[in-house]
């Protein structure tokens, strides 16, 4: 039950040549950075001005900025010239007088550049002659510096202004209001200002010939801006936005905090969407017609980065370590929003998936703690463990506060650091705080450690003692997880729900049972952070097939039926085929298990013919080969451009 065997101990996180990454020293901090930008289509070239506006933390003489591949064509400190030096990545202006603690100065910085990062042109030529012409911006993680001089590091917040001057014909969206939008020849001038601090990866430039539809959400103004011709497309997949934006001011307590929420679908784009502030960034690939509707959505992508809003945006992660504060809690917005709008079977497959993915890479490519400090890049952490297994914690954390208790702490953890940046011990205080518990453990076992609990139940019944003995392991390397495992079993007319609590590498339970036991089901909803294999006796697989709750058990009773083979398994697993008439993923479940059953007879017999052999019958237990590690060839370690996509969900901001 439940894949994903690790038969060889997976490759170290972090290659050879990775440090340790602490945030760097803050002896300035930025309060108001004002863009503008020119941008040259034709030689795909940006001419610039940024004013930075700053305080100092303590007394400098030197004011260094982030400033990859700019050519840096002069600086002035106050209106009046300033010595600078330029390596290529960072840019030190030099002060004719020390600038002391609390004093401000406003650093004017003219460049030009080409960008390879950050900044991203795109246009038709003799391969694509369609494609259409657009420039947009991609910060997140540091590549900011490559198309604007900046301090260039979350924590770093400044209130910010774009002006840009694109052709006439197109129009162009950044952070904040629409200050103004003039003709000038054949140019166009637009200023955009938001007055909330904000990140300088989140800073965004769109440019493109786009349609737009305005809805409402409440006091938001909700902005989908399109390609010509593809409103229908664009609205199917975001009209559900004004219903996710009540959720999550639900969730967190506070109201959506950047005015108008827009959000804009752009062509090869590198991600499936960015979290710009009040301003999403989203593939034009996932817009689709009525008929693809019927099995696909946006709404995972279109939640994910709406949340962001709150969670990236209003509370940002220090430094990038700490990244599943950002990318953990929008990818559990996915789950909670399918809960709300879908109902609990939708949510309980959204985390199948979250499950199966990071356990995928788990098995094939690395663990590591979710928080992380030593790497060559921070785009190696936006893994599997930053979403899908923060999103996982973030679950456990739900059932082990109850739904109450989790919210509260939620309220209290963004109403005490919203507008600011956070780590990890951020969130355990207000946990804290907000219930009376102490969480330390809970992140020490599922933040700071590697890896996750290897589970192997197995359930027998005896008879003469009227019990069902429940003996369950804990096979990973070690110290044993503690955690809570949910047993719902039918005995006659009663249905017991005891919850065993583990933390040794060996536990056997006896659970008294009156009559005989129709349905034994391990973990219902398959909370377990971790890989569960049952062993128990075929007829109660079967029984969970035919009717336990939820759908989620039933599901993953499909795959031990496959694999037992038997007739009445067979038969069991084609009648609940037929029967299941709702929950689509149950059926799913039910047709692949016989499909694996003659996949592993067919690689069976293969095998027993390359050895001149009879063949054998299938084999039991589950396995495969093991992919070798990737990163730096196109895997998540690469260059933004080719990063890889998301186990046919699309690579979110």
């Amino acid at each position: 039950m439940h894949g994903h065997r690790i038969d060889l101990e997976p490759p170290p996180f972090a290659f050879d040549t990775a440090t340790v990454h602490y945030a760097a020293d803050r002896p300035v901090r930025p309060t108001h950075v004002r863009i503008e930008v020119e941008l040259d289509f034709a030689a795909r070239a940006v001419t610039g001005r940024c004013l930075t506006r700053l305080q100092a933390v303590r007394e400098v003489s030197t004011l260094t900025f982030d400033a990859v591949e700019l050519d840096i064509e002069g600086c002035e400190v106050n209106g009046a010239r300033a010595v600078h030096h330029h390596d290529g990545r960072r840019l030190d202006v030099q002060l004719k007088k020390p600038l002391a603690a609390g004093a401000e100065a406003t650093v004017e910085i003219s460049y030009r550049c080409v960008p390879r990062r950050g900044l991203y042109f795109i246009g038709p030529d003799r391969q694509y002659p369609k494609r259409p012409l657009q420039a947009w911006t991609q910060g997140q993680d540091e590549d900011a510096r490559y198309w604007f001089p900046c301090l260039d590091a979350p924590a770093q917040k400044a209130t910010t202004e774009v002006v840009a001057t694109i052709p006439k014909k197109m129009r162009a969206l950044s952070n904040g209001k629409l200050l103004s939008d003039e003709v000038k020849g054949q140019r166009r001038v637009v200023h955009h200002r938001l007055d909330v601090p904000h990140s300088p990866y989140l800073v965004t430039l769109v440019v493109a010939e786009l349609e737009e539809h305005v809805a409402q959400a409440g006091k938001v103004k909700v902005r989908t801006l399109y390609p010509k011709g593809r409103k229908a497309d664009a609205l199917r997949c975001c009209a559900r936005t004004a219903e996710m934006v009540k959720l999550f001011e639900d969730l967190t307590g506070r109201a959506y905090p950047w005015g108008d929420y827009a959000q804009v679908f752009v062509a090869e784009f590198i991600f499936g969407g960015m979290e710009n502030t009040g301003a999403t960034t989203l593939t034009d690939s996932v817009l689709h017609d009525e008929r693809a509707h019927l099995d696909y959505s946006a709404e995972p992508l279109i939640s994910h980065e709406l949340a962001h809003q709150w969670f990236g945006d209003w509370l940002t992660c220090r430094d990038w370590p700490h990244g599943w504060l950002n990318e953990g809690f929008a990818t559990y917005s996915e789950v909670l929003w399918k809960e709300h709008a879908d109902g609990l079977d939708e949510a309980d497959h959204q985390r199948k998936l979250d499950l199966d993915i990071y356990l995928g890479e788990a098995a094939e490519r690395y663990t590591r703690p979710i928080v992380e400090r030593k790497f060559d890049s921070p785009i190696e952490l936006f893994d599997r463990h930053l979403y899908e297994k923060g999103a996982l914690v973030l679950h456990a954390l739900r059932r082990w506060l109850g739904d109450a208790d989790f919210k509260k702490a939620v309220h209290t953890y963004v109403k005490r650091h919203g507008g600011g940046s956070v780590e990890t011990v951020d969130l355990a205080r207000a946990i804290e705080e907000a219930t009376g518990k102490n969480p330390d453990r809970f992140f020490d076992q599922w933040v700071y450690r590697a890896g996750h609990p290897a589970l192997k139940v197995k359930l027998e019944h005896e008879p003469e003692a009227r019990s069902l003995k429940v003996t369950v392991k804990q096979t990973q390397p070690g110290e044993p997880y503690r955690v809570p495992l949910l047993l719902r079993v039918v005995d006659s007319d009663r249905t017991l729900e005891p919850v065993f609590e583990l933390e040794r590498t060996e536990h056997v339970f006896h659970l008294p049972c009156a009559g005989p036991i129709t349905q034994a089901v391990v973990d219902p909803r398959r909370d377990v952070l971790g890989t569960l294999e049952v062993d128990k006796a075929p007829a109660w697989w079967r029984a969970e097939l035919a009717g336990a709750q939820p759908a989620r058990a039933r599901a993953e009773a499909a795959g031990p039926l496959g694999k037992d083979g038997s007739a009445a398994s067979l038969e069991a697993l084609g009648a609940a085929l037929l029967d299941e008439k709702e929950v689509w993923m149950v059926r799913a479940a039910c047709a692949e298990g016989p499909g694996r059953l003659a996949g592993a007879a067919r690689e069976g017999a293969a095998a027993a013919g390359n050895r001149g052999e009879a063949p054998q019958g299938p084999p039991r237990g589950g396995g495969g080969a093991r992919h070798l590690r990737a990163r730096r060839a196109g895997g998540w370690g690469a260059a933004p451009a080719v990063q890889a996509g998301r186990c046919q969900r699309v690579r979110r901001g």
